[in-house]
């Protein structure tokens, strides 16, 4: 991931950008749904993370293989966040392992649409997941990753290997790799413009109409 990419959403958040995509660009098809996960945060922090997605999946096989992940994790790519389809409800997809590889790696975080195990030891780590929970069934006899660098769906969201990903504790957006330069730039005309009217609640007594008069609609 450029540098320069990662520097402008670095004072961003999911709520500015939401609203350049939604209302500005008229996009649709980019929150990952609640509904599908529900994808959450594994627990409290400030802050974000954003990098090109590196995409996987998983499913369910009759026998033990490992010949995928272990590949895998040999190919993570620093600076990217991990999104992985786990299309399998019964163990946990993603553990503390995993999450030193990943670490390791440079990679900035993790989109799981499945179960994880270890939460205490990750967040001990300081690497940040989002996922649907925690469960310490492993997952070595029924589940394994079957590709990765792919096109993967989460509910109703495409997420390819050249998007970028931005999650926070609002939502865990997907940004198309050929906007993303746009959708930052136009999110910190936003910022700037909502960074005012804070300024003024804070320091006046302005009223709402007047704020709304001088600034606009916030």
């Amino acid at each position: 991931m450029k540098s320069e990419l990662k520097e402008l959403y670095k004072d961003l958040y999911s709520g500015l950008i939401y609203d350049v995509m939604k209302f500005d660009l008229e996009m649709d098809n980019f929150v990952i749904p609640r509904s599908a996960g529900p994808i959450v945060p594994a627990w409290n922090f400030k802050g974000h993370v954003f990098g090109k997605a590196f995409t996987a999946v998983g499913e369910k096989t009759p026998k033990p293989d490992e010949t995928v992940i272990r590949k895998m994790i040999d190919d993570l790519e620093e600076g990217s966040v991990y999104v992985l389809q786990a299309n399998d409800n019964s163990r946990a997809h993603f553990g503390d392992i995993t999450a030193k590889f990943m670490k390791r790696a440079g990679i900035e975080g993790a989109v799981i649409q499945g179960w994880t195990r270890d939460i205490s030891l990750i967040e001990d780590d300081d690497f940040k997941i989002w996922c649907k929970g925690v469960q310490p069934q492993d997952s070595f006899d029924r589940w394994h990753i079957t590709d990765y660098n792919c096109t993967v769906v989460i509910g109703n969201i495409f997420i390819r290997p050249d998007d970028y990903i931005f999650a926070d504790r609002d939502a865990v957006l997907v940004i198309p790799g050929s906007l993303a330069h746009t959708i930052a730039d136009m999110a910190h005309v936003r910022k700037n413009k909502e960074d005012k009217i804070r300024q003024i609640i804070t320091e006046t007594n302005k009223s709402a109409k007047e704020i709304e008069q001088e600034i606009g609609r916030w």
